[in-house]
């Protein structure tokens, strides 16, 4: 009984002195003959200061590159001392962010090429509001900022006939989500640009080329707030419809000028003026309203409709001395739709188009009643 109780007294003072005495340094800390090594006496090792899979600085090395300069931010032993359950490839993220030192000079040109940039952009937009609820910035004016949310889908019309040359460049591919759309069929197609942010707080820029223009927005990601419709007015576009109306005015005016002109007639043509002429044959859009003479010359009235096409020739039929008849070019002036011969005749042609399929107009001047030219 006595020698039993001894033993086990003494195997527990053994294990509480043994429990007392410091832990061994691994094998890799210690020099030969198992002493320590320099600088490892009485220190405790912890395997996690030294966990590689958690703490990868050679991986960042590789990333950054040998000629790179960076510093990384030194780790506290008691950050160190924390586990994590994050899994093995997600601890890479762990490690503080790379701050890299370098930077690049600018000359005077560059300089102030971007304070020219920086100000264009910090231009005031100018926005309005159209009936369909859409904001619509004025194109070429300042940044566009489109406001968006998650959750929410967010588009940006372009001008109606307009084809997207390529796919949109955005900044930040990641976070943020763009895809094509259109409304209307053929000359009224509408290209639609459909954006949609992944997160709250993001802030970048979207490109979209054209065949007409170049678009250059921002994009701002918000909690709730979004603008869910933006399109863009023109003002180009707007200068140069004026322009294309004013010019079809002037047409118009013209037009109706000359119509009212007066041809001049040679004396006392005016008691003389003879209207005793027969129209036969031809399509409506090349027969005359009107032919008469003033004893000199005479005028061949055109409808309205031959200003816009084709006029045809004016021949005449002549007789010559041996009684044969034939056809003779004559000299005329068209002035607007009025054609005007320096002569008179008996007989006349108008022609369009040649051979069987021509189509001609008959003109005859009536000689029978008394008076008559």
């Amino acid at each position: 009984m006595r020698k039993g109780l001894v033993f086990s007294m003494f195997t527990v003072g053994v294990f509480m002195a043994s429990a007392q005495q410091p832990s061994a340094a691994p094998s890799f800390l210690t020099g030969q003959n198992g002493k320590p090594a320099a600088g490892t006496a009485n220190q405790k090792y912890s395997p996690e200061v030294l966990d590689t899979e958690k703490y990868p600085f050679a991986a960042a090395q590789k990333m950054l590159g040998n000629n790179s300069e960076y510093t990384v931010p030194s780790v506290s032993r008691a950050a160190a001392g924390r586990r994590t359950s994050a899994p093995i490839g997600q601890r890479a993220a762990l490690v503080h962010p790379v701050m890299l030192q370098r930077d690049v000079a600018l000359s005077p040109a560059a300089q102030t090429a971007l304070s020219q940039g920086q100000q264009a952009i910090a231009e005031p937009v100018q926005t309005t509001t159209g009936k369909d609820g859409r904001i619509l910035f004025t194109y070429g004016l300042g940044l566009p900022t489109i406001v968006c949310a998650p959750l929410r889908v967010c588009t940006m019309e372009l001008e109606p006939g307009e084809k997207i040359m390529g796919e949109p460049e955005i900044g930040d591919s990641t976070r943020w989500e763009i895809a094509p759309a259109s409304s209307g069929t053929g000359e009224n197609l509408t290209p639609i640009i459909v954006i949609k942010p992944h997160a709250v707080g993001l802030d970048t820029n979207l490109v979209v080329t054209t065949n007409k223009r170049t678009y250059y927005v921002r994009l701002v990601s918000k909690a709730t707030e979004y603008i869910a419709r933006t399109a863009f007015t023109y003002k180009d576009d707007e200068d140069r419809r004026w322009k294309q109306y004013l010019a079809e005015q002037q047409q118009q005016t013209e037009r109706a000028q000359a119509k009212m002109v007066v041809v001049p007639l040679a004396g006392d043509a005016l008691d003389h003026l003879n209207f005793r002429y027969t129209v036969t044959g031809g399509s409506e859009s090349i027969r005359p309203v009107r032919v008469c003479d003033d004893g000199v010359k005479t005028y061949i009235t055109m409808p309205d409709a031959a200003l816009h096409r084709e006029l045809p020739a004016l021949i005449i039929e002549a007789v010559n001395v041996k009684g044969e008849k034939g056809q003779e070019i004559v000299n005329y002036r068209v002035k607007d739709n009025i054609y005007i011969v320096d002569r008179l005749f008996d007989r006349a042609a108008l022609l369009l188009g040649v051979g069987k399929k021509a189509d001609k107009v008959e003109l005859r001047r009536d000689t029978s009643v008394s008076g008559g030219k």
